[in-house]
């Protein structure tokens, strides 16, 4: 807007300049006529001697123009003034496409940041509203046998959705086992034992369900069982792990629980139930000493859920 304005003032200034120039003839040739009389002018052959200077000699025959004609004059005054006004236009142009750029970053900033909120928000929603299992070991250690021959073994968890909502079950594996106490664990072998489970969901605000893990042991002598865990050569062991889909989310929930008998406790110095622990394998039945333990949690296997990569297979059973 302000280069033209100030090109409409140039172009009057130049108008104004022209009809000036037109008027009093400052850009025509001046010349100067001097005349002088020879002879008195009584005589009677009385004559005048004229002579014409040149322009460059006539300065006192043109006219002397005001002060500012020089800036406004064809056409190094109006070069002048053009060339400023390019110059002027440049700056403006780069000022304005500076300011058009700035803004335009405030713009992209503003809604980067405004994305980078809504995300935010929608991260906050899903993860308070999406579903959390809950996974507990069973209070009781169940054991089948015919006479002296032992069968099985089966360990519980009770697993529960306490979030708001559903959860997808998409693998799952639980091993129940019994190890001598020096042997390192065995390697987890995901797929070929998933948890047998009533639904491939779980819905929140359900009861808890309970899942059974079985285990049909080598040592099928009941009493030589027995003794091997009293005597702490054997060791029994319930593990695994859950994985779900929740609002889009994938999360896994390991779990790890170490059979314990009552008679290896070292709360068990003052007797278990008013039965010395000299005659307590001499008066319980072998099923008695297995089952009268309780579960404590492993801290290298059960840790809270944590989120894992959606590429992860599906159980196919």
């Amino acid at each position: 807007m302000l280069v033209i304005l100030a090109a409409a003032a140039l172009l009057v200034a130049v108008i104004y300049v022209a009809r000036y120039d037109q008027n009093y003839d400052t850009g025509k040739k001046g010349y100067d006529i001097k005349c002088e009389q020879n002879s008195p002018p009584s005589s009677a052959t009385a004559s005048l001697a004229c002579t014409i200077h040149s322009e460059k000699e006539a300065d006192q025959g043109k006219p002397e123009p005001p002060w500012w004609h020089k800036l406004l004059a064809w056409p190094e005054g109006i070069t002048a003034w053009l060339i400023m006004l390019t110059l002027g236009a440049i700056i403006w142009q780069a000022w304005e496409t500076r300011k058009a750029a700035g803004a335009a970053a405030d713009s992209a900033n503003a809604a980067y940041g405004s994305v980078a909120f809504a995300e935010a928000q929608w991260e906050l929603t899903r993860e308070k509203e999406r579903a959390r299992l809950d996974v507990k070991y069973g209070e009781h250690l169940l054991i089948q046998c015919d006479g002296n021959d032992l069968r099985h073994l089966a360990g519980t968890i009770r697993l529960r959705n306490i979030g708001a909502n559903r959860a997808f079950i998409r693998r799952t594996y639980g091993k129940f086992m019994v190890k001598d106490v020096e042997a390192a664990f065995e390697e987890w072998e995901d797929d070929y034992a998933p948890l047998t489970l009533p639904d491939r969901f779980l819905d929140p605000d359900e009861p808890s369900i309970v899942v059974f893990v079985y285990l049909v042991p080598d040592e099928r002598d009941i009493k030589a069982f027995a003794e091997n865990l009293e005597k702490s050569r054997k060791s029994l062991h319930l593990f695994g792990f859950i994985e779900y889909e929740t609002l889009g989310l994938h999360w896994r929930k390991d779990f790890g629980y170490d059979w314990n008998l009552v008679i290896n406790s070292p709360l068990n110095e003052a007797g278990l139930g008013g039965i010395s622990p000299l005659n307590y394998s001499a008066t319980q039945t072998p099923i008695e000493r297995i089952s009268y333990g309780y579960w404590l949690s492993n801290q290298d296997w059960d840790k809270p859920e944590y989120p894992i990569g959606k590429d992860q297979p599906q159980n196919t059973n």
